[in-house]
């Protein structure tokens, strides 16, 4: 669940709630994602004598996070090791800038997002763009939709050795220097190539059901100018600087076994939406259905005309807002608690100041799980929503 506004906090129920989930259902119409030689099991790894022992990948000077998965960083390598259970598994993969050059767009903002699984082939661990844009209604489109959607393989990784169970450890590190088309920042920013010289991974850190990354990416100068140059006053942040650096955080979370519930949107309200394509509804041909983004409120008390949530939406006022804006702000987003009462939920929406580095240093803004209010330095007064 996302949102981000700058400068100015703006909240409207019907435009102003992101959230990325997948294979949402709905009734009607009831819609299946297409099966994909994914959903079987791993292929078994072959010619295993090519591997190297697990000491000698995983060495001594290893900083490890453990958490939905393992990440050792040695030096400036990072190797992540994951439990084959999760082999097959969707991951929510979000990328936002946590910090810009001068004059060039603004920390938060979105530079990819992706469902995406792992797969195992012999040593080699390919990841999939996991796409919904098209799904099958029911089992008789199933296979029709499947062979006509197949899920490309973004990047391939070679597995260098094997942890507890099975685990495939491979070294990500050059593919998240590379700034890659998928999830790359560089559109955000005025620069061309990056400088893997000049750039590292900065944290890495692993939760129970995500890992946080943030990676310091330095580009070669584009005299093109910043794309966000007329939303932010000009400039290309850095006059005659012949390079540009920013730092890309990465937010990789498994998603939920259940998904939650879709619901149809009402073209009298401007909700943001996500889009596909079903095959084989009663007409026995395609239709464009559109599901509104939301959050996943659900009552702790079903029978209840009223209750509170199971899990409240939780806004966070960031670290940079100043002082004396913190408890408008924080007004303003619990101002939406009678509108939430009347669907039945009561304390539905909570504002809440971000925690300090000293009450939680893993807290962080970019952190997919988290929706906050953000405050961008500007001579432009502008804001901006998902």
């Amino acid at each position: 669940m996302r949102f981000r506004t700058t400068l100015l906090p703006l909240l409207a129920l019907s435009c102003a709630f992101a959230v990325a989930q997948t294979a949402p259902k709905t009734d009607p119409p009831k819609t299946e994602p297409p099966k994909t030689d994914a959903a079987k099991p791993a292929e078994p790894p072959k010619k295993k004598s090519e591997l190297r022992e697990y000491k000698d990948v995983v060495t001594a000077e290893a900083v490890s996070s453990k958490g939905v998965f393992t990440v050792h960083r040695i030096g400036d390598k990072l190797w992540w090791e994951l439990p084959a259970n999760l082999l097959g598994k969707e991951f929510l993969w979000q990328t936002e800038l946590s910090q810009t050059p001068n004059g060039q767009a603004y920390p938060g903002a979105a530079a990819g997002l992706r469902v995406v699984r792992f797969e195992r082939r012999n040593n080699r661990i390919f990841m999939r763009n996991v796409d919904y844009s098209v799904r099958s209604v029911n089992k008789e489109n199933d296979l029709g939709v499947r062979e006509s959607t197949v899920e490309p393989i973004i990047m391939s990784f070679d597995v260098a050795t094997e942890g507890e169970g099975g685990a495939p450890v491979f070294d990500v590190t050059s593919y998240l220097l590379s700034d890659p088309a998928d999830f790359a920042v560089k559109g955000q920013v005025s620069g061309a190539g990056v400088d893997s010289a000049r750039s590292y991974p900065e944290r890495a850190k692993a939760f129970e059901r995500n890992v946080e990354l943030r990676m310091f990416l330095t580009f070669s100068r584009n005299r093109g100018g910043s794309p966000f140059g007329a939303l932010f006053g000009g400039g290309g942040g850095g006059g005659d600087t012949s390079t540009v650096s920013a730092v890309a955080h990465h937010s990789i979370v498994l998603l939920p076994e259940v998904p939650m519930m879709g619901r149809l949107k009402d073209s009298r309200i401007g909700y943001f939406t996500q889009d596909f394509t079903a095959y084989g509804p009663p007409q026995n041909a395609s239709e464009a259905i559109r599901y509104i983004n939301r959050f996943r409120l659900e009552k702790k008390d079903p029978t209840a005309a009223v209750s509170e949530p199971v899990k409240p939406i939780v806004f966070y006022v960031a670290r940079e807002v100043p002082d004396k804006w913190r408890s408008f702000i924080k007004k303003g987003i619990e101002d939406w608690r009678p509108a939430f009462e009347s669907a039945g939920f009561k304390n539905a929406i909570v504002a809440l100041d971000a925690p300090t580095k000293a009450q939680d240093p893993d807290w962080d803004a970019e952190d997919s799980r988290y929706s906050v209010i953000r405050w961008a330095a500007s001579p432009v007064a502008n804001a901006m929503g998902p």
